[in-house]
Protein backbone atom coordinates (compact mmCIF):
# COMPACT_ATOMS: atom_id res chain seq x y z
CA UNK A 1 0.00 0.00 0.00
CA UNK A 2 1.22 3.50 -0.84
CA UNK A 3 -0.04 4.50 2.65
CA UNK A 4 2.72 5.68 4.63
CA UNK A 5 1.94 7.13 8.02
CA UNK A 6 4.35 7.90 10.38
CA UNK A 7 3.38 8.44 13.91
CA UNK A 8 4.53 11.33 16.28
CA UNK A 9 8.45 10.86 16.56
CA UNK A 10 11.34 13.47 17.83
CA UNK A 11 9.01 15.14 20.11
CA UNK A 12 9.67 18.58 20.97
CA UNK A 13 9.25 21.31 23.46
CA UNK A 14 6.65 23.65 23.53
CA UNK A 15 7.31 25.92 25.87
CA UNK A 16 9.62 25.80 29.07
CA UNK A 17 8.54 26.86 32.24
CA UNK A 18 10.88 28.83 34.24
CA UNK A 19 8.56 29.46 37.68
CA UNK A 20 10.31 28.50 40.64
CA UNK A 21 7.05 27.51 42.36
CA UNK A 22 3.83 25.86 40.47
CA UNK A 23 2.25 29.21 41.65
CA UNK A 24 5.03 31.15 39.55
CA UNK A 25 4.12 28.91 36.11
CA UNK A 26 0.37 29.44 36.73
CA UNK A 27 1.53 33.09 36.54
CA UNK A 28 3.48 32.34 33.81
CA UNK A 29 0.63 30.40 32.48
CA UNK A 30 -1.77 33.14 32.73
CA UNK A 31 0.42 35.93 30.41
CA UNK A 32 1.15 32.86 27.91
CA UNK A 33 -2.65 32.13 27.58
CA UNK A 34 -3.66 35.52 26.66
CA UNK A 35 -1.89 35.04 23.43
CA UNK A 36 -4.12 33.24 21.08
CA UNK A 37 -1.34 31.27 19.52
CA UNK A 38 -0.09 30.04 22.56
CA UNK A 39 -0.19 26.40 23.00
CA UNK A 40 0.31 24.53 26.50
CA UNK A 41 1.24 21.04 24.05
CA UNK A 42 0.54 20.66 20.46
CA UNK A 43 0.54 18.07 17.20
CA UNK A 44 2.37 19.51 14.04
CA UNK A 45 1.91 17.67 11.05
CA UNK A 46 3.17 17.50 7.26
CA UNK A 47 0.94 15.67 4.40
CA UNK A 48 2.74 14.50 1.62
CA UNK A 49 1.66 13.24 -1.82
CA UNK A 50 3.67 11.18 -4.96
CA UNK A 51 2.87 9.83 -7.84
CA UNK A 52 3.86 8.94 -11.94
CA UNK A 53 1.41 10.99 -14.21
CA UNK A 54 1.32 10.78 -18.28
CA UNK A 55 2.06 14.11 -19.33
CA UNK A 56 0.19 13.82 -22.54
CA UNK A 57 -2.63 12.32 -20.71
CA UNK A 58 -2.90 13.63 -17.42
CA UNK A 59 -3.75 9.82 -16.45
CA UNK A 60 -2.20 8.79 -12.73
CA UNK A 61 0.45 5.77 -12.90
CA UNK A 62 -0.15 3.93 -10.18
CA UNK A 63 1.09 3.55 -7.38
CA UNK A 64 -0.12 6.91 -5.17
CA UNK A 65 1.70 6.86 -2.16
CA UNK A 66 1.06 9.35 0.37
CA UNK A 67 2.77 10.34 3.89
CA UNK A 68 1.54 11.55 6.87
CA UNK A 69 4.25 12.49 9.50
CA UNK A 70 3.73 13.57 13.13
CA UNK A 71 5.64 15.62 15.89
CA UNK A 72 4.09 16.05 19.24
CA UNK A 73 5.66 18.64 21.26
CA UNK A 74 4.77 19.02 25.00
CA UNK A 75 5.86 21.68 27.48
CA UNK A 76 8.92 21.25 30.52
CA UNK A 77 8.85 22.53 33.59
CA UNK A 78 13.08 22.45 35.06
CA UNK A 79 11.58 23.24 38.76
CA UNK A 80 9.44 19.22 39.31
CA UNK A 81 11.90 18.63 42.54
CA UNK A 82 9.31 20.63 44.14
CA UNK A 83 6.97 19.39 47.39
CA UNK A 84 5.40 16.36 46.10
CA UNK A 85 2.05 18.17 45.95
CA UNK A 86 3.22 20.53 43.09
CA UNK A 87 5.28 17.35 41.26
CA UNK A 88 1.76 15.42 41.34
CA UNK A 89 -0.41 18.21 39.91
CA UNK A 90 2.59 19.57 37.23
CA UNK A 91 1.92 15.75 36.34
CA UNK A 92 -1.80 15.20 36.12
CA UNK A 93 -1.88 18.85 34.02
CA UNK A 94 0.64 17.23 31.66
CA UNK A 95 -1.14 13.67 30.97
CA UNK A 96 -4.43 15.59 30.40
CA UNK A 97 -2.54 17.58 27.83
CA UNK A 98 -1.17 14.60 26.85
CA UNK A 99 -4.39 12.57 26.74
CA UNK A 100 -5.98 15.69 24.57
CA UNK A 101 -3.06 15.46 22.24
CA UNK A 102 -3.37 12.08 21.66
CA UNK A 103 -6.37 13.33 19.96
CA UNK A 104 -5.15 14.67 17.56
CA UNK A 105 -3.19 12.00 16.86
CA UNK A 106 -5.87 9.48 16.60
CA UNK A 107 -7.68 12.03 14.05
CA UNK A 108 -5.06 11.76 11.61
CA UNK A 109 -4.84 7.88 12.70
CA UNK A 110 -8.63 7.16 11.63
CA UNK A 111 -8.82 9.89 8.44
CA UNK A 112 -5.27 8.86 6.59
CA UNK A 113 -7.06 5.58 5.43
CA UNK A 114 -10.19 7.78 4.50
CA UNK A 115 -7.87 10.26 2.30
CA UNK A 116 -5.40 7.33 1.00
CA UNK A 117 -8.93 6.16 -0.45
CA UNK A 118 -10.51 8.79 -1.62
CA UNK A 119 -6.94 9.66 -3.17
CA UNK A 120 -6.88 6.31 -5.12
CA UNK A 121 -10.26 7.16 -6.64
CA UNK A 122 -8.56 9.85 -9.03
CA UNK A 123 -8.12 9.17 -12.87
CA UNK A 124 -5.99 12.09 -13.51
CA UNK A 125 -3.41 13.95 -11.44
CA UNK A 126 -5.39 17.67 -11.58
CA UNK A 127 -8.01 15.49 -9.94
CA UNK A 128 -6.02 13.99 -7.57
CA UNK A 129 -4.07 17.15 -6.13
CA UNK A 130 -7.68 18.34 -6.05
CA UNK A 131 -8.86 15.90 -3.82
CA UNK A 132 -5.74 15.80 -1.79
CA UNK A 133 -6.30 19.67 -0.83
CA UNK A 134 -9.63 18.94 -0.16
CA UNK A 135 -9.19 15.93 1.93
CA UNK A 136 -6.10 17.95 3.72
CA UNK A 137 -9.05 20.79 4.57
CA UNK A 138 -11.68 18.17 5.73
CA UNK A 139 -8.90 16.81 8.22
CA UNK A 140 -7.56 20.23 9.01
CA UNK A 141 -11.75 21.29 9.80
CA UNK A 142 -12.00 18.22 12.21
CA UNK A 143 -8.58 18.72 14.04
CA UNK A 144 -10.35 22.57 14.15
CA UNK A 145 -13.70 21.01 15.17
CA UNK A 146 -11.80 18.88 17.97
CA UNK A 147 -9.95 21.43 19.31
CA UNK A 148 -13.62 23.65 19.82
CA UNK A 149 -15.57 20.69 21.39
CA UNK A 150 -13.09 20.59 24.02
CA UNK A 151 -12.18 23.96 24.36
CA UNK A 152 -8.72 23.32 24.03
CA UNK A 153 -8.55 20.39 26.12
CA UNK A 154 -10.18 22.71 29.10
CA UNK A 155 -13.58 20.60 29.02
CA UNK A 156 -12.56 17.94 28.50
CA UNK A 157 -12.40 14.83 30.67
CA UNK A 158 -9.75 11.91 31.38
CA UNK A 159 -8.36 9.85 34.15
CA UNK A 160 -6.28 12.79 34.46
CA UNK A 161 -9.22 15.66 34.56
CA UNK A 162 -8.81 18.55 32.23
CA UNK A 163 -6.09 20.89 31.20
CA UNK A 164 -6.65 23.31 33.80
CA UNK A 165 -3.80 24.01 36.38
CA UNK A 166 -5.24 23.29 39.40
CA UNK A 167 -2.47 25.39 41.59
Amino acid sequence: MGLKYIPPFGSGVSHRFYGKTLADVRKELEIKIKNPKFQFGYVDYSVKYDCDVDTNSDKIILPIYLEIKLSLFMPVWQYTFRPSAEQTEWLRLYHACYFHEKGHIEIFEREANVMYTRMCMSKTGNELATVFDNEKRRIELLQTDYETVTDHGRNQKSEYGNCTLNW
